[in-house]
């Protein structure tokens, strides 16, 4: 009886410590949103995949907190789905899911109130629940908005609304603002919240549109009124603008919008102290690259390579004065360095050496990727050698021994790059599912050739 008494408490102890977190519904997919319809609650989805290790870090150190259990648990049907199996394959497509963790908050019916994306500490994933939450109870959803948007489009104050609901559910709103910027008084766009906005993490703007005009005409102000420098504001809009510009000009096959991405980049590119007619060869080329035009990137290759060599003298000496005065900082103050742990401090000393290397050496290596994908031309196979070679120089990272053993590899000289990959998987970060079974994948592969 004594036995059977202590087996219990162990059981329910079990199970306590198991409950604390989120609880994900076992059910299927028609089942879940039934459960929902029935309760009147929103379905949480986790849309993950086996490989991703953000996902799985969010299920150990975030999903499993009591904090995080209660308020989901209370509020929500909550279902997880790999994107890559079974019903979260056709989930992934519905949604448009595509990075992973996906969360997803729709109804019993399946509408869409609030998306989020990645990995995240406890108190930002609980805000991101309790915005979910405020949109289930705003009366006009996005699903309404979007069915006025017709009819409304012409009205400054409903198509913000729709932006920023949009917003959001991660949406793509470049095409939106674009639209907002012409009918909008100019005294509104100039509000100090809605600049901010433009340079929130994920932004998207389209080169060439009436935001970025807007933007242009408006530098001083709009510096002034965000806090922003010359420079951060640039670096803002380079990621916001020309990257997301250039993703679309390559998913489009759209020559037509690189030249304009690449009209933008001469207003700001100067701003970060970067050369404009090199910049404009790198995106070219790569342009090229990612389009798969062989011929057209063949044609650039030499000239890209040389911008990067060029660049690599200038990196390394601007690297060499930001570690002399990192020292320098360290000398002046080191009491700073008190409670400063000696893996903490080598990690700096390191990361000091190699500021802009660290970036250069993966734009040597994603060239040698490329020039290894799209060439079968000895002369220019040498010149993806050259560059892996220079990244690995640079920087010592797993990506770059990887890309230095393809070339290699490409080259026929395997034994050099059966050496090569293994330093690569050496060095490789351990908690990235994905990354191991590719190293892995090309190890056996270049062991049994």
């Amino acid at each position: 009886m004594r036995s059977t008494i202590i087996s219990l408490l162990c059981c329910l102890a079990s199970f306590s410590l198991t409950a604390q977190g989120i609880i994900f519904r076992n059910d299927s997919w028609e089942q879940i949103k039934a459960t929902a319809k029935a309760e009147n609650k929103l379905v949480f989805i986790d849309v993950y995949t086996s490989w991703c290790g953000p996902c799985k870090l969010m299920v150990k150190d975030v999903f499993s907190q009591k904090e995080i259990g209660d308020f989901f648990n209370a509020n929500f049907v909550c279902f997880g789905i790999d994107a890559e199996k079974g019903e979260g394959l056709e989930i992934a497509a519905t949604y448009k899911v595509n990075s992973f963790p996906t969360y997803l908050f729709v109804d019993g019916n399946g509408k869409l109130y609030y998306r989020s994306v990645g990995s995240m500490p406890v108190d930002k994933f609980l805000g991101e629940g309790k915005l979910a939450l405020s949109e289930f109870a705003d009366e006009e959803s996005l699903e309404e908005m979007t069915a006025a948007y017709p009819t409304k489009k012409d009205n400054p104050a409903f198509l913000r609304k729709y932006i920023e609901k949009r917003d959001k559910a991660e949406l793509d709103n470049a095409d939106l603002l674009d639209e907002y910027v012409r009918i909008e008084q100019e005294e509104k766009l100039l509000d100090p919240g809605f600049l901010l906005s433009l340079q929130g993490f994920n932004r998207r703007i389209n080169a060439g549109g009436s935001c970025e005009a807007f933007l242009l005409k408006h530098w001083d102000e709009v510096c002034k009124a965000t806090g922003r420098t010359d420079a951060l504001l640039a670096q803002i809009l380079t990621y916001n603008l020309i990257d997301y510009s250039y993703q679309r000009a390559v998913k489009e096959r759209n020559s037509q919008l690189l030249e304009t991405v690449l009209a933008s980049g001469e207003a700001l590119y100067p701003k970060l102290g970067l050369d404009v007619s090199g910049e404009k060869v790198k995106l070219r080329s790569r342009y090229f690259a990612d389009t798969d035009q062989k011929a057209k990137f063949e044609e650039t290759i030499d000239v890209h390579a040389h911008v990067l060599f060029e660049e690599e003298q200038i990196c390394r000496q601007r690297d060499k004065a930001s570690y002399r005065q990192f020292l320098e900082s360290m000398i002046a103050k080191p009491s700073d360095l008190a409670t400063v742990t000696i893996d903490r401090l080598e990690m700096m000393l390191d990361f000091a050496k190699v500021q802009g290397s660290s970036d250069l050496s993966f734009s040597l290596r994603d060239l040698a990727k490329a020039i290894v994908r799209l060439s079968d031309k000895n002369e220019l196979l040498f010149t993806a050698l050259t560059c892996a070679m220079e990244s690995v120089f640079l920087f010592d990272n797993f990506s770059n021994y990887e890309t230095l053993a393809d070339v290699l590899w490409k080259l026929g000289r395997r034994q050099d790059a059966l050496r090569q990959m293994r330093h690569a998987r050496e060095i490789m970060p351990r908690e990235s599912e994905e990354i191991n079974v590719r190293i892995d994948e090309k190890l056996e592969k270049y062991k049994n050739n």
